[in-house]
């Protein structure tokens, strides 16, 4: 055993203790994360509105000729 294979043990170690003490069940979600989270995962879902997407494909184009 060397010292890179120690130090990576601490580390990982000390890394895995850290992550345990705090949970993602037991982390509180206030109400403005709660409904951003709500409104990001539903808009997987909805249509875009027709005049952003013209906007969205002229500024493709553009990026695309920008690089050519």
């Amino acid at each position: 055993m060397n010292r890179r294979s120690v130090l990576g043990l601490t580390a990982t170690t000390a890394i895995g203790l850290a992550m345990a003490r705090v949970s993602p069940a037991q982390a509180a979600v206030s109400g403005p994360m709660s409904a951003l989270s709500e409104y990001m995962s539903a808009a997987g879902t909805r249509a875009l509105p027709p005049d952003v997407s013209e906007h969205v494909k002229h500024h493709l184009i553009d990026t695309m000729a920008a690089m050519i």
